[in-house]
C-alpha cells in the first residue's frame, strides 16, 4: 500500500550508513529490512514485485527520493511506464526534477541507453556500464553514491533469455564490494511469467512487495545459483547459523550500550513515550534544552502535555507507529515551557524498554530550517516567475536577502583583481558612496576576499579581520558583509553582495551563507544567460546582414527538394521577384534539364549527412541560364530534420572570364612565337630571374632551371652585357622603365639581337619585382641596315636628281625667255606682213614658251621644297590665312567668291610653305567651282599631338577614279581649254605637308563638292 506521508528536503545524515539501512529510516517502507544470513558479501540489491503502476511508483519513487535526499546521483530506467509518466509521478512524490535534472542528480533513460546501448542485451558490457556510472557518480559528480531504479520489462522483448537476465541479476549482487550503491530492479508480476518471478525473487537479497521490505529467506548466493547445491556449502550454512546464534546476544548488548551513548549524544531531542499510559518514561538532554524542562519536570509531563493543539494528528501518528513499527511526521506544533509553539519534525519506532511497549520519538526544532525553507521558496518564486523582467526579479532579490539577512542593501560590482578594480554595477538601495558607476581599489574592499576564495565569504568583525584604515571601514562605514564572487563565462568577474552599517552581534550561519549561494548562483546564471543572448543576438544580426548582403545565393532546401529560404541575392539569380515566387516550391524545377537528377542525388546525399560541392546550370523565370557553384552541408532541425545549406556563386562571368583568359594565354603563346617575343621577370629579394618558355627557346638555353640573374647576364655578347646590365640597375634604382637592344650568344643560333624592355613594380617607393619582355630583332636589324644602305644611296642620287633639276630648270629658263623674246620681236616687226594665221602661230608658240616656263619654275620649287625651306617652328595660321586672302583679293573678287573659316591654330611648321599649300588649295577651289559663285570654308580639328586642317568646296568634284591622280606631278583631269593650270601644285603641297611628318588627302562627290584635308603637328606647350 501506498504510504501518504510526505517528507521534505534532508541532507544525507552520515549515521544513515547503506541504502538499506537508510530505508529504516524511510516512512514508505515497512520490514526490519536485515541482510540475509549469507549475504555479508553483497550490495544493496532489492526486487520490486508490483501488480499496478500505483503499487509500483508507490515504492520506487521514494526510493528515488531517499537517494536524492542523500546526496547520491539517482538513474531511473523507464520501460513499462512512459519517461514523461515516470517525471510527472516524481513531481507528485515533491521531487523537485528540474532541478534535479539540470545538475545531474538525477537522469531518467531508456533501455536503448542502458541494457541495450550495443544494440543488444551482453552482461559484461551492462557490467561495465554500471562501474563507469558509479565512477562518473563519485568523481565527476561528487556524490556519495550510486542509486538506480529499473524497469525489467525490457527483457520480455528481443533476444534476452530469461537464463541471460537471471545470471546478471545473481551476478550483481557481488558487483562492487563495500561500494555505495544500491539497485532496485521492478518486476511487473502481471507480465512476467511465474516461473521467472520465482527465479527473481531467488537471486535477490531483499524484495519490496506491497509497500514492505523483507529479508529474502529464499536468496540463493551466486555460488549455490550457479549450480546443484553440494553438500558442503550445506555444512558452511548450519555451521554460519550457529556461530550467528551464538552472537547475536553479544551483538544485542554492544547495540544497547551504543544506543544509550547516542541517546545521550544525540542533538536532537529524543524521548521514550508510553502513548497508552501518556508518560513520559526517558528524555535526554537535548529535549530538556529544545522544551525548556528540566529532566525531572518532562518526567511528570505527558505526551498529551507537549502536543496540546494537535493531540488527535499526534494520536494518529503514534498508532501509525505502534502498527507499523516506525513512523515519521513532517511537523507538529510543540508546546515549550518558555518560548511557546515551535514546530517539530518526528520520527519514531516502537520498541520495548524495561519489559513494556514503548515508543522511540526523535524530536527535531524546525522553525530555523522552516524559516530558511520559507526563503528558498520565495527565492524560487522570484526567479521563476516568468512575466517580472531581471531587473525587477533581482530588485526582489535584494529586498527578500535584506531581510532574511538582517541587512540594509545588497548589490553587484563589476572587479578585476588584475588591475585593482571595483565599480558599482547595481546597488538595491541609496548609498552615501557606493553609487552605480564609482569606481574604488579593489583592494579597499570587502569583495577582495570573495575574489581571493571564490566562496562565499563574511564579515561580521572588521577589525579584528584587519579592515581598519580602509575605504570600505573608515570611509563607507560598513560593519557587516556577505558576499561571493561570481566569474562570467567572458571572464569578467562579478561580486554579489549584501551589507549594512550597523554592527552584526551573531556570525552568519551556513544556512545564511547557503542561501545567499543559491542567490549568487541564480544571478551568475541570469548573467551569463543575458549575455549569451546579447552575444546570440549580435552574432544572428551579423549573420542575417551577411545573408542578406551577401553577392552569393545562400538557400536551404528539404530533402525533398523543397526550397525552404533563399536570399535576395538567390532571388536575383532565379529572377523572382519576391520570395513567394519560388520559396515553397520544388527547387528542381530551376535546374538545367540536364544537371536536374545529379542534383537530386547530390541534394539527397547532403540531407543524408554529407557534405560537397558541385557546378551545375540553373534556368531563371525568365529564361536566363546561368552557371552556379555550390558549397553544401547538412543542417539538423530541432525536430531532427535534415535539410540541406548551401553558399551558391554564379560563375558564369568567372567560366566565361577563365575561357576568354585560355584564348588569351593560348593567344599570347602564339604570339609570342609569331613575334619571337619572350617574358622575364626578377625577383628583387632573390634576385632569381623566370623566363617564359618562349624565352628559353630564343636563348637557345635548357628550360629545365631558371638561371639566376648573373647566369643570364653572362648570354649577352661581352661588348652588349653592360648595356643590359646597367639598364637594370638603373630601373632597379630609380623605378623608371628601359628599353635597350643588345646582341646574344644563342647556343646554336649564333649571335641574335634582342630588344629587352623592362617595367619596375613598386610599392611604396620600393622595387618589389622588375617585368619585362625580350624580342628577336635580329631580322629587323639586318633591315634597318640593308634600309640605312638603300637610304644613303637614295639621298646621294636625291642629291644629284636635285642638282639635276636645278640646273635642267635654271638652264631652260634662258632659251624659253630667248625664244619668247624672238618671238615677241617677229610679232613686233613683221606685224603688218602677218595674216591671221601667222599671227595665230606666233600667239601660240609665245603661249607654250610662258607654259614651259612656268612648268619649271613650278618643277624648281617642287625641287626645293626640301633644300631650301626655313625651319619648322611655331606659325599662327590664322596670320598665314590672312596673307592668302590678300594676296588672291582680285581672284576672290571677279569670281565674287566667299571665303569662311574657324579660329585656326597654332602649328609647328614652315610659314612660307604653308602659305603656298594654303594658296593652291583656295586657288583649285575657286578654279573648280563650277557655274556658281565659290563657296569655301577652312576649319581646323585637333587629334592628339596634331591638327587637321580641311579646305570644303562646293564646286564641280573630282570622280573617284581620279582622286589619287591628282597628288602626282604634271598630271590634270581637265584641257587646258576647260581650266588652265600647269598640274604641279597639288603635288607641291604633297612634297610640303610631307616635309612637315603629315598627310594629305581628299574626300569628293562629283557635282557637290570636294574637301582637302592635311595634318601639321601642333605646338607644343614649351614651343608656345
Amino acid at each position: 500500500m501506498r504510504n501518504e506521508v510526505e517528507r521534505g528536503n534532508e541532507r544525507r545524515d552520515p549515521d544513515c550508513g547503506s541504502g538499506l539501512k537508510g530505508l529504516r529510516r524511510s516512512s514508505e517502507f515497512r520490514g526490519p529490512v536485515e541482510s540475509p544470513d549469507d549475504h555479508d558479501h553483497s550490495n544493496d540489491h532489492l526486487a520490486l514485485i508490483y501488480e499496478s503502476r500505483e503499487e509500483q511508483f508507490a515504492s520506487a519513487i521514494p526510493f528515488i527520493r531517499q537517494g536524492l535526499e542523500r546526496g547520491e546521483r539517482c538513474l531511473y530506467v523507464a520501460d513499462d511506464n512512459p519517461r514523461e509518466d515516470v517525471l510527472t509521478a516524481m513531481r507528485d512524490h515533491g521531487i523537485d526534477v528540474d532541478a534535479a535534472l539540470e545538475s545531474g542528480a538525477l537522469s531518467v533513460r531508456t533501455p536503448a541507453d542502458t541494457y541495450r546501448r550495443t544494440g543488444e542485451f551482453d552482461r559484461a558490457t551492462m557490467l561495465e556500464f554500471w562501474e563507469e556510472s558509479l565512477e562518473r557518480a563519485k568523481g565527476e559528480g561528487g556524490h556519495t553514491g550510486l542509486r538506480a531504479a529499473a524497469e525489467m520489462t525490457w527483457a520480455l522483448n528481443g533476444d534476452t533469455s530469461p537464463d541471460d537476465l537471471l545470471e546478471y541479476e545473481a551476478v550483481l549482487n557481488s558487483l562492487y564490494r563495500d561500494e555505495d550503491y544500491v539497485v532496485m530492479c521492478q518486476y511487473n508480476r502481471e507480465r512476467f511469467p511465474a516461473a521467472v518471478t520465482h527465479d527473481v525473487i531467488k537471486t535477490h537479497p531483499h524484495v519490496i512487495s506491497d509497500g514492505t521490505v523483507s529479508r529474502n529467506f529464499y536468496y540463493t548466493p551466486p555460488e549455490t545459483y550457479f549450480g546443484p547445491e553440494e553438500m558442503e556449502p550445506k555444512v558452511d550454512r548450519m555451521l554460519q547459523s550457529l556461530r550467528e546464534r551464538t552472537e547475536v546476544k553479544t551483538e544485542l548488548r554492544e547495540r544497547q550500550e551504543y544506543l544509550a551513548r547516542v541517546f545521550e549524544s544525540s542533538h536532537d531531542a529524543i524521548l521514550i513515550v508510553d502513548p497508552r499510559a501518556d508518560e513520559i518514561v526517558d528524555a535526554n538532554s537535548a529535549a530538556t534544552e529544545m522544551l525548556g524542562y528540566t529532566h525531572d519536570e518532562l518526567l511528570t509531563l505527558g505526551p498529551s502535555d507537549l502536543y496540546p493543539d494537535e493531540l488527535d494528528r499526534f494520536q494518529a501518528f503514534v498508532e501509525k507507529v505502534v502498527a507499523n513499527g516506525t513512523g515519521w511526521i513532517d511537523e507538529l506544533n510543540c508546546r515549550t515551557k518558555s518560548r511557546g509553539r515551535i514546530p517539530a519534525e518526528i520520527s519514531a519506532s516502537r520498541m520495548e524498554h524495561d519489559g513494556r511497549s514503548v515508543v522511540l520519538a526523535v524530536a527535531r526544532d524546525v522553525s530555523e530550517r522552516r524559516k530558511w525553507e520559507r526563503a528558498q521558496r520565495k527565492l524560487y518564486e522570484i526567479t521563476a516567475d516568468p512575466d517580472r523582467p531581471f531587473d525587477e526579479k533581482l530588485q526582489a532579490v535584494f529586498e527578500l536577502g535584506c531581510e532574511q539577512f538582517d541587512l540594509d542593501l545588497g548589490g553587484i560590482a563589476r572587479v578585476d583583481p588584475e588591475t585593482d578594480l571595483f565599480e558599482v554595477e547595481t546597488i538595491s538601495d541609496e548609498h552615501d558612496h557606493l553609487v552605480p558607476g564609482e569606481r574604488y581599489p579593489l583592494s579597499e574592499t570587502y569583495c577582495r576576499m570573495a575574489t581571493d576564495d571564490g566562496v562565499t565569504v563574511d564579515v561580521t568583525d572588521p577589525v579584528g579581520q584587519d579592515f581598519e584604515g580602509e575605504l570600505c571601514y573608515d570611509r563607507f562605514g560598513v560593519e557587516a558583509y556577505l558576499g561571493t564572487y561570481i566569474e562570467l563565462g567572458d571572464g569578467d568577474g562579478r561580486t554579489f553582495f549584501f551589507l549594512s552599517n550597523r554592527p552584526r552581534k551573531e556570525e552568519f550561519s551556513e544556512v545564511e551563507r547557503t542561501l545567499h549561494h543559491l542567490m549568487g548562483q541564480w544571478v551568475k546564471y541570469e548573467l551569463e544567460r543575458r549575455q549569451r543572448e546579447r552575444e546570440l543576438r549580435e552574432r544572428t544580426e551579423h549573420l542575417s546582414a551577411i545573408v542578406e548582403t551577401t553577392p552569393e545565393c545562400i538557400k536551404t532546401v528539404a530533402a525533398d527538394g523543397t526550397l525552404l529560404q533563399m536570399n535576395p541575392a538567390g532571388l536575383d539569380m532565379v529572377e523572382a521577384d519576391s520570395a513567394s515566387d519560388v520559396i515553397g516550391e520544388c527547387i528542381y524545377d530551376l535546374i538545367a534539364p540536364e544537371h536536374r537528377q545529379s542534383f537530386r542525388e547530390f541534394n539527397e546525399r547532403i540531407c543524408r549527412g554529407e557534405r560537397g560541392t558541385m557546378e551545375f546550370d540553373v534556368v531563371g523565370l525568365d529564361g536566363r541560364r546561368r552557371h552556379m557553384e555550390t558549397h553544401a552541408a547538412p543542417l539538423c532541425s530541432p525536430d531532427g530534420k535534415i535539410s540541406h545549406v548551401a553558399l551558391t556563386r554564379d560563375i558564369t562571368d568567372q567560366m566565361e572570364r577563365e575561357r576568354e583568359l585560355e584564348r588569351a594565354l593560348d593567344l599570347l603563346e602564339k604570339t609570342e612565337r609569331i613575334a619571337d617575343v619572350g617574358g622575364w621577370e626578377i625577383d628583387t629579394g632573390t634576385m632569381e630571374v623566370f623566363w617564359s618558355d618562349h624565352l628559353f627557346e630564343l636563348l637557345g638555353a635548357s628550360a629545365d632551371e631558371e638561371p639566376r640573374l648573373d647566369g643570364a647576364l653572362d648570354l649577352y655578347h661581352e661588348e652588349d652585357r653592360s648595356i643590359v646590365e646597367n639598364a637594370i640597375e638603373a630601373a632597379l634604382e630609380s623605378g623608371d622603365p628601359f628599353d635597350v637592344e643588345a646582341r646574344i650568344r644563342a647556343g646554336s643560333n649564333g649571335v641574335r639581337w634582342l630588344r629587352v624592355q623592362g617595367i619596375p613594380e613598386t610599392v611604396d617607393g620600393d622595387v618589389v619585382s622588375l617585368r619585362g619582355a625580350a624580342q628577336d630583332v635580329t631580322e629587323r636589324k639586318r633591315r634597318e641596315q640593308r634600309l640605312e644602305e638603300v637610304i644613303d644611296r637614295l639621298e646621294a642620287s636625291n642629291d644629284r636628281l636635285e642638282q639635276f633639276a636645278y640646273a635642267a630648270s635654271h638652264d631652260l629658263q634662258e632659251p624659253l625667255r630667248m625664244v619668247s623674246s624672238y618671238l615677241q620681236l617677229i610679232e613686233d616687226r613683221y606685224k603688218d606682213e602677218l595674216d591671221e594665221d601667222g599671227e595665230e602661230f606666233i600667239e601660240f608658240a609665245v603661249d607654250g614658251a610662258d607654259r614651259m616656263r612656268t612648268m619649271v619654275k613650278g618643277l624648281l620649287e617642287y625641287s626645293r621644297v626640301e633644300t631650301r625651306g626655313d625651319p619648322l617652328e611655331p606659325v599662327d595660321l590664322d596670320a598665314v590665312f590672312d596673307d592668302v586672302l590678300s594676296d588672291l583679293r582680285i581672284q576672290i573678287e571677279e569670281s565674287n567668291a566667299g571665303i569662311t573659316a574657324d579660329e585656326l591654330p597654332r602649328v609647328t611648321g614652315d610659314a612660307s610653305q604653308l602659305r603656298q599649300v594654303l594658296q593652291n588649295l583656295l586657288e583649285n577651289a575657286i578654279t573648280y567651282s563650277g557655274d556658281e559663285p565659290p563657296r569655301i570654308h577652312v576649319s581646323a580639328e585637333r587629334a592628339g599631338s596634331e591638327w587637321n586642317v580641311s579646305v570644303r568646296d562646293e564646286g564641280i568634284g573630282i570622280e573617284p577614279e581620279h582622286q589619287e591622280r591628282v597628288f602626282e606631278v604634271f598630271q590634270r583631269l581637265h584641257t587646258r581649254g576647260e581650266y588652265d593650270g600647269t598640274g604641279i601644285g597639288l603635288a607641291l603641297c604633297e612634297r610640303i605637308v610631307e616635309r612637315h611628318d603629315g598627310e594629305i588627302r581628299v574626300e569628293s562627290d562629283p557635282g557637290q563638292g570636294t574637301t582637302f584635308s592635311f595634318t601639321l603637328p601642333a605646338v607644343r606647350t614649351r614651343d608656345r
